[in-house]
């Protein structure tokens, strides 16, 4: 025959509330530190791919930016062979100056109409 069990205390074996929810409250932090830890692994990664074609977008801009320039001089010294120098820089510059308006114009009313609700576009 088995012997009698032992009477157990079973409240004294159950956490109590305020332990639960400090419990709940400790894996909630582990939790989002882990998740943390791992969005912020996760980015690293996808910036640390993302960094040549970033480098090699700026070097293409630059290139162009460069080359804008040139086609500017270039037009200078062609139109300074028949207007002379003076007429030849007043109107490319001001060539110039009116794209950069137009072009500035344009994109602020994009934006402007970007900001208002689409049933009023």
């Amino acid at each position: 025959m088995d012997p009698a069990p032992d009477v157990i205390d079973e409240t004294a074996k159950q956490p109590t509330l305020v332990a639960l929810l400090g419990q709940l409250a400790s894996d909630t932090r582990n939790f989002a530190h882990a998740e943390i830890a791992f969005l912020k692994a996760q980015s690293g990664e996808r910036l640390g791919h993302a960094i040549p074609g970033i480098a090699a977008i700026l070097i293409a801009v630059t290139m162009a930016m460069a080359l804008i320039i040139a086609i500017i001089v270039a037009s200078m010294l062609v139109l300074a062979t028949v207007w002379g120098a003076a007429w030849a820089i007043i109107t490319v510059s001001s060539a110039i100056m009116l794209l950069a308006f137009l072009a500035g114009r344009w994109g602020a009313a994009r934006v402007r109409n970007a900001l208002k609700s689409r049933e009023v576009r």
